[in-house]
């Protein structure tokens, strides 16, 4: 007669409530912090009228307010052609850039800083008078994600998918 070990197996104390809610807590807690990831870095832009140059506008993108955005994208859109960079450029090492609208066009200029997720937009009113700084607005902080970034899903999604695989290998481990 042969015997054959009796195979040993660790008890967990398998409760499948007690595994599927800590399977919620580790999804829950990967998405939140993969959510949070997605706006470290918020631009920041300020501009003003520069004195010593007649109707040119100085922007100054920084991010979280803090630190200058040196070297960013930058593209301005004419109102003649809205769909068609009017010029392009980068900020300098402080994060400015100067714009200087061409004579004789009226209308709503929009400036883009940065690309991707790190991306700002304003749009400049010009009148006959020039720049109108009292009147210009910055495009929604919520329609730029939308528009120039999928790190928000892309970030959200691998939460998901990262709180799934824990919630499979903690509920396999419970089960063994």
């Amino acid at each position: 007669m042969t015997f054959l070990p009796t195979p040993h197996r660790f008890s967990t104390g398998f409760r499948p409530g007690l595994s599927l809610g800590l399977a919620a807590i580790v999804s829950l807690l990967s998405l939140g912090v993969a959510q949070n990831a997605a706006h470290a870095h918020a631009i920041t832009t300020d501009y003003r009228l520069l004195p010593e140059r007649i109707n040119t506008l100085e922007i100054q993108s920084t991010f979280s307010e803090v630190e200058s955005f040196p070297n960013a994208p930058v593209v301005v859109y004419s109102p003649e052609n809205p769909d068609q960079p009017w010029m392009t450029g980068t900020t300098d090492e402080n994060g400015k850039f100067a714009f200087q609208p061409e004579p004789g066009v009226t209308g709503i200029w929009s400036i883009e800083i940065g690309e991707d997720s790190h991306w700002d937009q304003l749009y400049i009113p010009v009148g006959g008078d020039g720049i109108q700084l009292n009147l210009i607005s910055q495009s929604d902080r919520a329609a730029q994600v939308a528009k120039h970034s999928h790190a928000p899903f892309t970030i959200t999604l691998a939460g998901l998918i990262l709180g799934s695989v824990a919630t499979r290998r903690l509920l396999k481990r419970s089960g063994d």
